[in-house]
């Protein structure tokens, strides 16, 4: 049983791969990741997210991609990439060493410094966001996903119960994000689901945003 979810969760990542790889603007940023040889520098959010909802639907792979973001993790200075541009995209570095600063202001946590990017996995709010990805070797994909990819290969976005059990941020991020992509009418294939892994709609999103 065990060798049987090695194998699936290889053929998931071996699917996104292709997806990705027939998109020049992610390949691009990957080289250029590549080159700010970053220890612990990884491809996130919305680039891959909507590079595979816009294959899934038959899109562009560029539509509704409005920057790339760059995840790092350096202990002592918070800039210490300045952001690029890419083809006309802004390349956003964030680095995850002090996003619990911002956490912990914003909402009153109390959040430990991170040390490494996959230390700051928690504050995801999505299974279709937590997934990293970046070279190695020549030419090599690894691909860092501690919710599997197969959500976002299914079309599947549920909210990540680890944010709210482990620090208590709220739910509503979640929605508020739903809300900013407009996914119900942008990606009208996707199945949006809440934290019980119900199926809702945009009406559902919109109760909730205003009940809070």
């Amino acid at each position: 049983m065990e060798m049987r979810k090695i194998y699936t969760e290889y053929q998931h990542n071996h699917t996104l791969e292709c997806i990705l790889r027939q998109s020049p603007l992610f390949m691009k940023a990957l080289h250029l990741l590549k080159d700010a040889e970053l220890s612990d520098g990884w491809i996130s959010g919305g680039l891959i997210r909507n590079t595979v909802w816009n294959w899934l639907h038959g899109y562009d792979l560029n539509k509704n991609i409005a920057d790339i973001d760059i995840v790092y993790c350096h202990s002592t200075i918070e800039d210490a990439i300045n952001d690029t541009t890419l083809d006309g995209y802004l390349v956003e570095f964030r680095n995850q060493a002090f996003m619990s600063e911002w956490y912990n202001k914003t909402y009153g946590v109390k959040i430990p410094k991170f040390e490494s990017v996959e230390q700051a996995f928690p504050l995801w709010s999505d299974t279709c966001n937590v997934i990293l990805v970046r070279l190695v070797g020549g030419n090599l994909f690894e691909i860092k996903a501690p919710n599997g990819v197969n959500d976002l290969l299914s079309g599947i976005i549920r909210p990540r119960r680890e944010r709210m059990e482990l620090y208590g941020l709220p739910e509503l991020d979640y929605y508020k994000r739903l809300k900013k992509w407009d996914i119900f009418n942008e990606y009208p294939y996707i199945h949006v689901c809440n934290s019980n892994n119900e199926i809702i709609n945009e009406s559902y999103v919109d109760n909730i945003i205003n009940i809070i």
